[in-house]
């Protein structure tokens, strides 16, 4: 992973710059607070995707064999964790 840190932009415009590429995931840090709510993070092309979906999780759509993969809350809401840009 390459994380790379550029001059203050105002993150919508950040994102927006992304739009085109494939899989970009905005978090986005509104909170007008001094210390909390400092940072948005905006990523888009990634060179993997891990991903859980039924109990079985896949690397690039490749199914991870005999890895049964269960979440703790089972009354998750559909989509939570795994690939932010199906939340």
């Amino acid at each position: 992973m390459t994380v790379t840190e550029i001059p203050w932009l105002d993150p919508m415009t950040a994102a927006a710059n992304l739009a085109a590429r494939p899989r970009l995931a905005f978090l986005d840090s509104a909170m007008a607070h001094p210390t909390l709510g400092r940072w948005s993070y905006a990523a888009a092309d990634p060179f993997g995707v891990f991903q859980v979906r039924d109990g079985k999780a896949s690397w690039n759509e490749t199914a991870l064999e005999d890895r049964k993969v269960t979440s703790p809350r089972s009354t998750a809401p559909t989509g939570v964790g795994g690939d932010p840009t199906r939340w």
